[in-house]
């Protein structure tokens, strides 16, 4: 009998390390399932919906302030825009940044709708959502994941919550926000063009 602690103990360490480890990929087959269903309650359970938005911000007010075109002589929209540009990016995050708009958002896109088709099952979910992109564990409380999407590079980034995880941030590629805030401040320049 004094064997099978030690079988036992050793069996639920396996358990519990195998849990630990693929629950990422059970937060976002929770994200999606809840985006699914409509069902933003669940999407908060997977979502720091305070986090994300704080680090959305954060992302689109460097994009903005680090802008080379803002602050010319040429340029008073843009000066503009980087006076008050702060005040726009954190009430237009707050009021996007919600699970209502994402899961509005998500269930209009063709993307999301290839992606239910390939899945099949909450284990060939996990595995479909992975397949194709990258991950890596940055520490033992946060893992990055990068999506395969053709158009541009995303990276989410999950943090322990508990013995789960959750999404806390969403970075969008710096060069694809320069060239947003670049054009924006280009049109308004010349908007007569």
């Amino acid at each position: 009998m004094k064997r099978i602690y030690p079988v036992i103990a050793a069996l639920v360490l396996i358990f519990l390390a195998a849990y630990i480890g693929a629950s990422p990929y059970f937060t976002m087959v929770g994200i999606r399932d809840a985006v699914s269903a409509g069902d933003a309650e669940r999407l908060r359970g997977n979502v720091d919906f305070a986090a994300l938005r704080q680090n959305i911000k954060d992302q689109l007010n460097a994009a903005i302030f680090s802008n080379p075109d803002t602050g010319s002589r040429n340029n008073r929209f843009s000066a503009l825009a980087k006076r008050f540009g702060s005040k726009v990016v954190d009430a237009l995050t707050d009021a996007i940044i919600t699970p209502e708009a994402i899961i509005a958002f998500v269930r209009n896109s063709s993307e999301f709708e290839k992606f239910k088709e390939k899945s099949a099952g909450y284990l060939g979910d996990a595995i479909a959502l992975w397949q194709g992109g990258r991950s890596r564990y940055d520490s033992l409380s946060t893992l990055s994941y990068w999506p395969p999407i053709e158009d541009f590079e995303i990276h989410l980034v999950f943090t322990r919550a508990g013995l789960g995880w959750k999404l806390t941030n969403v970075i969008l590629p710096p060069d694809w926000l320069k060239e947003l805030f670049r054009q924006e401040t280009g049109n308004m320049e010349n908007p007569r063009k």
